[in-house]
């Protein structure tokens, strides 16, 4: 079976998207204290001065540090993403943005939409993944997985 072929209006993000767009994060965290419960909220806008005061083109917002049965999880409340920019790599930077930012994030995996499920599935292929079945929990933690390279004889 041939690879799917991507048409003109599905091309991945271009090479130079560092200049065409940036994630701010709003994180009220202050205090002494790293367990702190909060909502960061991370928002992806356009660099260019003509863009500057209009909305972000995407948003992702956590409940830092939500306790769940004793543990704290980095919980995804909300997460939206304009349409023109779908399947193209910027709501999975969204989500890396976050990761890096707070070590590790979580969702109710079966609560999540389809869109979501697949920036889900991506980030599983790279990063350590943990499921807990009971609290339907799935969390993804900063440390890479590595991959074995096996040398043929």
């Amino acid at each position: 079976m041939s690879p799917r072929r991507r048409s003109k209006a599905q091309k991945r993000a271009p090479r130079n998207h560092a200049k065409l767009f940036t994630v701010t994060i709003d994180d009220p965290y202050r205090g002494k204290k790293k367990n702190k419960e909060r909502v960061v909220v991370y928002n992806l806008s356009y660099i260019d001065e003509k863009y500057k005061d209009e909305e972000p083109v995407g948003t992702l917002s956590i409940d830092a540090n939500k306790k769940i049965n004793g543990k704290l999880y980095n919980i995804i409340r909300y997460a939206d993403l304009d349409i023109s920019l779908h399947r193209k790599g910027y709501g999975k930077l969204l989500y890396q943005t976050a990761l890096f930012h707070l070590g590790s994030i979580s969702t109710y995996y079966h609560e999540a939409s389809d869109k979501a499920k697949r920036v889900w599935k991506s980030l599983m292929k790279n990063f350590y993944s943990n499921e807990n079945f009971f609290e339907q929990l799935l969390t993804i933690k900063k440390r890479r997985r590595r991959f074995l390279v096996r040398k043929k004889l």
